[in-house]
């Protein structure tokens, strides 16, 4: 019994050491580049804010979308509390506490940091559908600006010739075409649709996984992690969060 009492520390220092050796933090190729990645659209997003605060000789945040100031101003919605504001308006809430209710650094930390969010959540969805590296990265680029890139109503895509919905209304007449012509990404519009992309490319991944195993192999950790955020993206942008309950609920 002595020798096993004694045994007993030796083994938990034989694991602890093991657990400390540079084998179990290797960075992989792959991990480079998804650090890169993050760096990537964190800086993007810092620097057009820097860069207007350079060219206007004062420490001011750089508005993308027209409303994004109303929206940091009333993050629950400017008429009153709205469902689909709520996870944003939280989020927005607590940065401006933390920050001394200060707008310029609230949308210069949500436009550092929920870009790179929204990379991982939709590098996760690809990852469930591919296996090589540059099929999920490239997944993932094309889901973040799918808005951007097929929506025809983004002229900071389509600068050129290029048709964009504006060129349609020549053809269709005014009536029949919104006027959504906007000179923004949606990556960099605050808080919204950025939270929400967070949360339904995090649906997305975890719907996938689910679906495209058998049913008897789903874990019941898969089915609290798919219930958590099916409950975040009900309190997210409704445009975006409420297609994607509806795609869920749709009969297979």
């Amino acid at each position: 019994m002595n020798g096993l009492a004694h045994s007993l520390p030796n083994a938990s220092w034989q694991v602890t050491v093991a657990m400390l050796r540079p084998d179990c933090f290797r960075v992989t190729q792959k991990t480079r580049y998804i650090a890169l990645y993050l760096l990537g659209f964190a800086a993007l997003g810092l620097w057009h804010h820097l860069y207007f605060s350079y060219s206007v000789g004062e420490y001011v945040f750089f508005k993308n979308g027209y409303d994004e100031d109303t929206y940091v101003l009333f993050p629950f919605g400017p008429a009153g509390f709205r469902p689909d504001r709520m996870l944003s308006g939280v989020i927005v809430s607590a940065i401006l506490w933390f920050s001394q209710e200060s707008y310029n650094i609230t949308l210069m930390v949500l436009d550092t940091l929920l870009p790179p969010l929204i990379f991982l959540a939709a590098y996760y969805a690809g990852a469930a559908l591919f296996a090589k590296f540059s099929t999920r990265s490239l997944f993932a680029l094309v889901l973040i600006f799918a808005t951007d890139l097929f929506s025809l109503g983004r002229v900071a895509s389509y600068p050129g010739p290029f048709p964009t919905l504006n060129q349609f209304k020549a053809l269709v007449g005014d009536a029949f075409v919104p006027p959504l012509e906007t000179s923004y990404l949606g990556l960099y519009r605050s808080p919204e649709p950025q939270v929400s992309y967070v949360i339904g490319f995090l649906f997305i991944g975890l719907i996938l996984r689910i679906v495209l195993r058998d049913a008897e192999k789903t874990t019941q950790r898969e089915v609290v992690k798919l219930s958590i955020v099916q409950m975040s993206l009900m309190l997210c942008y409704a445009l975006v969060s409420y297609p994607l309950v509806l795609w869920k609920a749709w009969p297979q």
